[in-house]
């Protein structure tokens, strides 16, 4: 299932008339997870992810919706902190060296 294209004005009145109220978690997830632009405040669509999820998602996990979606959908299993880890890039890497007192 490839993501779908909205224009942004088809996004921006998706947004405005707040079409996710009365949807459950799982069901606001799903819809934005196969959409490419934001159609609600990023806050519902993250808030409904983890929810639906029933875990922590960080945001750089956002990159690959693909990922969330088959995992939402049962086709993949969730990733391991390593691998959660392994999106960060490594100029974004911060590694600290911190000693017992």
């Amino acid at each position: 299932m490839s993501l779908r294209e909205l224009t942004k004005e088809q996004a921006k009145a998706l947004a405005e008339s707040k079409f996710w109220e009365g949807m459950i978690d799982r069901e606001i997830a799903l819809f934005q997870l196969s959409n490419q632009r934001l159609c609600m405040p990023w806050n519902i669509f993250q808030s409904a992810v983890e929810k639906a999820l029933d875990r922590e998602v960080y945001s750089h996990e956002f990159q690959n919706l693909k990922s969330l979606r088959e995992e939402l959908l049962g086709n993949q299993s969730p990733p391991t902190q390593q691998e959660i880890l392994d999106l960060i890039p490594p100029s974004k890497l911060i590694k600290a060296n911190i000693k017992e007192l």
